[in-house]
């Protein structure tokens, strides 16, 4: 594994560093200031992880389309695109480079 994953991360909500969360074999960089989430696209299926971290809330209304957030993608530093997370919600920031997604804390319970 290359050292990109050892190294400071930021938050692309907020600016403020990104901790690494042992999820099972992952690794989840989660951010204490803002509470968002980003998870690699190798990390495992976003749900699953989003869930062990957050328990999941019953009925979760998806919100109007968010703007983008202020940061760029932690890992590739390219700007994040905002798509529906599976088709049906909620929002997601998405990096188009590395597939990685950023969830804000209003759209953790995927």
């Amino acid at each position: 594994m290359s050292d990109y994953r050892h190294s400071a991360l930021r938050c692309p909500g907020c600016g403020a560093s990104l901790d690494s969360i042992a999820v099972g074999e992952s690794l989840v960089e989660v951010c204490r200031e803002c509470r968002g989430l980003f998870l690699d696209w190798f990390d495992g299926e976003p749900r699953a992880l989003a869930s062990a971290l957050v328990p999941p809330v019953e009925g979760v209304w998806v919100g109007p389309e968010p703007g983008r957030v202020p940061g760029p993608c932690p890992r590739c530093a390219v700007r994040l695109d905002v798509e529906l997370f599976e088709g049906r919600g909620p929002y997601v920031h998405r990096c188009s480079a590395c597939a990685g997604v950023f969830v804000d804390e209003a759209s953790v319970h995927l």
